[in-house]
């Protein structure tokens, strides 16, 4: 189900991290660019589903590999449009010019997702 505006404006990500549900959850966002606002919730396994990611996304990934496979997946995701990437643990040393969520690292992604 697509996020939708409450009584008090549009949903960002600074409210949507407000819920207590999320608690744990925080946003390491340095962009200058906030991007679009958060619609959908897309998890992803791996750099090969970003070519899935659409306008607003929050992209939930597992544990991130290499270099490679995290400059992919930021990659990706900025060029679908997708509001911030969702990580466990710590955010990425190079967001790429994406807001980045970071969870739980004991949580599992699809939970990390259902939660969002």
């Amino acid at each position: 189900m697509p996020y939708t505006a409450g009584m008090d404006g549009p949903l960002t990500l600074e409210r949507l991290l407000l819920d207590p549900r999320l608690a744990g959850f925080t946003l390491s966002s340095d962009t200058s660019d906030a991007g679009p606002p958060p619609s959908w919730v897309l998890e992803v396994a791996g750099p090969g589903d970003a070519g899935e990611v659409r306008t607003g996304d929050i992209v939930v990934s597992g544990k991130l590999g290499d270099g490679e496979e995290v400059r992919l997946l930021l990659e990706g995701a900025r060029a679908g449009g997708a509001c911030a990437l969702a990580v466990p643990g710590d955010p990425p040393k190079e967001p790429r010019g994406l807001a980045v969520i970071c969870y739980p690292a004991w949580l599992p992604r699809h939970e990390a997702a259902g939660s969002l």
